[in-house]
C-alpha cells in the first residue's frame, strides 16, 4: 500500500489522499480558527464558529442513531445555515439531499419519498 497525499497548490496544505471532507475541514479549522470560512451577503463566519455549529448538528444527528445510509433533506435557501447543515450532516457520517425551497410542495414530497 502506498502513502498517497494531496496537495493544495500555493497553500502549503498537504495530507493523506484518503482524508474525508469532514476531516480536511477539521484540519483547516484547527490551522486557521479565526479566519473567515464563509461570507454570504453581509454575514461572515469563522472556521471556529462554522466547525462548532456543524459539530452541534452532527451530535444531534448522532444521538438519533440513524442508519449510515440515511439521507437528510436540506430545504434551505442559500445561506450560512445551509453550509453549517451540510457539514454537520457529513460529520455525522450521513448524506444530504439538497431540496430547493422554490419547488412546489408536491415536487418536494415526491423527492422525499
Amino acid at each position: 500500500m502506498t502513502n498517497s497525499t494531496f496537495d493544495v497548490p500555493n497553500s502549503g496544505v498537504t495530507g493523506p489522499a484518503y482524508a474525508s471532507f469532514p476531516r480536511q475541514f477539521e484540519s483547516q479549522a484547527e490551522r486557521t480558527p479565526d479566519s473567515v470560512a464563509v461570507e454570504f451577503e453581509d454575514r461572515k463566519i469563522t472556521y471556529r464558529e462554522l466547525n462548532e455549529s456543524a459539530n452541534r448538528i452532527a451530535y444531534k444527528l448522532l444521538a438519533l442513531d440513524l442508519p449510515s445510509e440515511t439521507r437528510i433533506g436540506i430545504c434551505l435557501d442559500r445561506s450560512i445555515e445551509a453550509i453549517q447543515s451540510m457539514i454537520g450532516i457529513l460529520k455525522a457520517g450521513l448524506a444530504f439531499v439538497p431540496l430547493d425551497p422554490e419547488f412546489p410542495a408536491e415536487r418536494l414530497e415526491y423527492i422525499v419519498e
